[in-house]
């Protein structure tokens, strides 16, 4: 009887364990987050708070909504309806993107590098190992000019940008003379060589590029 009791201890105590486990608010990725306080802001200039779930790297069939929780009850946002949505002072946008060139392209919410008011916006995705095909976490970059629309991005190991990056990123800033000739005659700092496409200088020439842009009159 003892042994008895003691396994239905274990085994109510193991419940509620796993029962406070799942109900533990938390953001792994701006495509994982449970139940995390933010604020979503709408196309149409609005903005509303609440309890942000968002749980898009879960292997379920994907959706085209989030969820907000307010007052306890969970509320469907519609992605069309979402311009961004911000969770600790950080800007998350969604974009309809192909992250690993599998020619698969699907809605998914990208991090905010740049101002806002940045004529070419500089985006990150972040990927966790135990979904990556590599098993290795991955970080992917995006681009947004001008000309794109709402939920395009720009793929930074996209065939419109490399091989022939120089050529490529010189003619989206041709209307900046001055920067367009840097970036096409290859000069340190302007120039990123597909074959290594490190992170850290991936960031430090798109930056670069990106404000000599932003104050090119």
């Amino acid at each position: 009887m003892r042994l008895k009791h003691c396994l239905m201890v274990l085994i109510s105590g193991l419940f509620l364990f796993m029962q406070s486990c799942l109900t533990t608010s938390y953001f792994k990725t701006s495509n994982n987050v449970y139940k995390k306080d933010g604020v979503i802001n709408l196309i149409d200039g609005k903005t509303i708070q609440g309890k942000i779930t968002i749980l898009f790297e879960n292997g379920l069939d994907p959706v085209n909504y989030i969820l907000l929780n307010r007052n306890g009850k969970d509320e469907k946002v519609l992605i069309d309806d979402i311009a961004f949505y911000t969770i600790n002072s950080e800007v998350y946008v969604p974009k309809l993107v192909d992250f690993d060139n599998s020619k698969t392209q699907k809605i998914l919410f990208l991090k905010q590098l740049s101002k806002k008011n940045s004529k070419i916006q500089l985006l990150e995705l972040y990927q966790q190992a135990n979904i990556s095909k590599d098993g290795v976490a991955n970080y992917f970059y995006f681009i947004v000019t001008a000309s794109q629309t709402r939920f395009e991005a720009l793929s930074l190991t996209s065939a419109a940008l490399v091989p022939n990056f120089d050529n490529k990123m010189a003619k989206l800033v041709k209307d900046c003379p001055v920067l367009a000739d840097k970036i096409r005659e290859k000069t340190k700092g302007y120039f990123i060589a597909s074959i290594t496409f490190s992170n850290y200088k991936t960031l430090d020439v798109l930056n670069t590029i990106i404000n000599e842009y932003n104050a090119c009159q």
